[in-house]
């Protein structure tokens, strides 16, 4: 964990109800989106960006 994800700065926008999910992504779920951007089936997917956030940015 760094400054952007300590315990504190993920329970304040868990809490705050600014992630439609109403809870912080577990690491599995971040691995996932990353497998598939380094799998054949991203094969033609080219300039396009995968926000992985719960919906967090729906919200900002």
């Amino acid at each position: 964990m760094d400054e952007t994800t300590t315990p504190n700065f993920i329970n304040y926008y868990v809490k705050s109800g600014r992630i439609p999910l109403r809870r912080a992504g577990l690491p599995e779920e971040i691995a996932a989106a990353a497998l598939f951007l380094a799998s054949r089936e991203c094969g033609y997917l080219t300039g396009a960006g995968l926000v992985v956030d719960g919906g967090l940015t729906i919200t900002l």
